[in-house]
């Protein structure tokens, strides 16, 4: 058995931390393999803003979870990887944005550089204000095949970044690939409105393939943790839209 950057090829493993580029930064990133032989297909799972503006541990101490998903997604079956944002802890909610969808597309480029992932199976789950960076990244066009939108947070401070402006008809449109929305039936209030007055009426008349689920037994921080129920459904999506011999 080899090694790649330092991990395993071809054995299951717990998250490790691994570092790549995101244009002059070195970035850290959460990492598990799955079992088997691969190529295996990827997710990228993108955290919210406890996570940026906090840092990895500071979050992990106040419940947020990021090596619980990474780890989940690795037991189902994908290679797990979750950038940490720390790099744009000080950035304005805009730039955040900008400079997030940038990030994806690095971890997409890092992804394809490996031999135990297929290329052509990469998808992405972000959560609040990495929901909303996972909804730019597929507005403009990054080479993922399916998305799931966890609580995407508004944040009106991002400008022309924010949910409502991602969620236009003349936006949506640009997207192609599968989407998958969920929200807590006790979410945000700001949240729990633009999804369900914009956001789910404009991507099921004007977007891709389309799913949605708005009543999970939660708030917006229930979805810190892995949920059995929840990650069921996730799990179930990226079966149908990332399916392959190797997942």
């Amino acid at each position: 058995m080899g090694t790649w950057f330092g991990l395993p090829l071809s054995a299951k493993a717990d998250p490790v931390w691994i570092e790549f580029k995101v244009g002059t930064h070195t970035v850290r990133a959460l990492m598990a393999l799955p079992s088997g032989p691969g190529p295996h297909a990827a997710v990228i799972y993108n955290h919210g803003t406890a996570v940026r503006k906090n840092g990895y541990t500071r979050a992990k101490k106040r419940g947020y979870d990021v090596a619980g998903y990474v780890k989940a997604l690795a037991d189902a079956g994908y290679v797990a990887f979750a950038p940490i944002r720390s790099h744009l802890s000080s950035a304005n909610y805009k730039t955040a944005i900008v400079r997030g969808v940038e990030t994806v597309q690095a971890a997409i480029g890092y992804l394809k550089s490996r031999p135990d992932v297929d290329s052509t199976r990469i998808g992405a789950v972000g959560f609040s204000e990495g929901g909303l960076v996972t909804l730019w990244s597929a507005i403009d066009g990054a080479e993922l095949k399916a998305i799931v939108l966890m609580s995407p947070a508004t944040i009106k401070g991002a400008g022309d970044k924010q949910l409502k402006a991602a969620v236009q008809k003349s936006i949506v449109k640009r997207i192609t690939i599968p989407i998958f929305l969920t929200v807590g039936i006790n979410d945000n209030r700001s949240i729990l409105k633009v999804t369900q007055k914009k956001l789910i009426p404009n991507l099921q008349t004007n977007g891709p393939p389309f799913t949605y689920k708005t009543d999970y037994p939660g708030d917006h921080k229930w979805f810190w943790k892995v949920r059995p129920n929840h990650f069921k459904d996730l799990k179930a999506f990226f079966i149908k839209y990332l399916s392959g011999s190797n997942t």
